[in-house]
């Protein structure tokens, strides 16, 4: 569901130093209607999860 959705971008905002409650959230205009908050959404899980080398940390030579 939507809400869901809207409850893990606003956990990782938080997590990031912002201040914006789930409602408000919900009431921000996101680009590309439902298929953009898709994208962020995997934006947001590759940012969390992916190996450092994805999250463009260059790796240290062996």
């Amino acid at each position: 569901e939507a809400l869901y959705l809207f409850c893990i971008f606003g956990a990782g905002l938080r997590g990031g130093g912002n201040g914006v409650s789930d409602l408000d959230l919900a009431y921000m205009a996101g680009v590309g209607g439902i298929a953009g908050a898709g994208a962020m959404f995997g934006y947001l899980l590759a940012a969390t999860f992916a190996p450092e080398p994805q999250r463009g940390v260059a790796a240290p030579d062996p």
